[in-house]
């Protein structure tokens, strides 16, 4: 059962990551409005040295060499490998930074790679910056892993967390809402949910978890119906919204 929680963690993670992965330049953007506003004023001096030569004037070939020679000197400053697989996880979060200072840079001197010749000569300075969130997520993951306690056979298992996850609230929000849902059942009629109260989750197997949370899912969007409803006939027979 623990692998099977472990598995569905990375399972959340890695869709959390490809989420993440399309909006990089988007992160960047959001970096440099803080950076207008006097956040980090060296965003608007230039995050890697261009010596002589007139940025604005620079080719995107130029551009991609000066900024991967920058990050060699900015690993080789703070004495970080270059392979990111033997970082540690302070020095690639280090390393991340250092990347995404230099695609804010070059995009403020170059815009957005349009063409498919641009986007290939900056494409090292992109694998390398998804590679490096990737491996972090990885570490952060076996971190969480590692915290689980063992649990012995005769005992019900009990998980500490900083908070709970997206899906653990939605289960139990929802199994709060079945327990007053009867008053808009015809008849009476028990909610399907009215034994969710009595389900360790953590005893599931994945699909079993996959299962419970597709009804859950359904069974709030059913009672969201019955809600709605229900204020549109008040307010037809009240002239006037439901008070909350």
């Amino acid at each position: 059962m623990k692998k099977m929680l472990t598995e569905l963690n990375k399972a959340r993670q890695d869709l959390k990551e490809l989420k993440e992965e399309p909006v990089i330049w988007d992160a960047c953007e959001t970096t440099q409005n803080k950076s207008s506003k006097g956040t980090n004023t060296r965003y608007s001096q230039g995050l890697f040295s261009l010596g002589s030569c007139n940025s604005n004037n620079m080719s995107i070939e130029d551009s991609v060499k000066e900024a991967l020679e920058f990050l060699a000197r900015h690993r080789k400053e703070g004495k970080r490998p270059e392979a990111l697989e033997v970082m540690s996880r302070d020095e690639l979060v280090a390393e991340k930074v250092a990347i995404q200072k230099v695609l804010l840079n070059f995009e403020s001197m170059h815009g957005r790679p349009s063409s498919k010749t641009h986007r290939e000569l900056v494409r090292p300075l992109y694998d390398r910056y998804r590679c490096t969130k990737r491996l972090i997520a990885r570490i952060n993951a076996s971190k969480d892993s590692a915290e689980l306690q063992p649990i012995l056979e005769h005992e019900t298992m009990h998980f500490e967390t900083s908070e709970q996850t997206k899906d653990e609230r939605e289960v139990q929000v929802v199994a709060g809402e079945a327990k007053t849902s009867h008053i808009f059942e015809n008849g009476g009629k028990g909610s399907k949910m009215a034994g969710l109260q009595h389900i360790n989750f953590h005893e599931l197997s994945l699909s079993e978890l996959t299962d419970e949370l597709n009804m859950v899912r359904d069974e709030k969007r059913r009672l969201r119906k019955l809600l709605r409803d229900f204020e549109d006939q008040f307010k037809k027979e009240h002239g006037r919204k439901v008070q909350r």
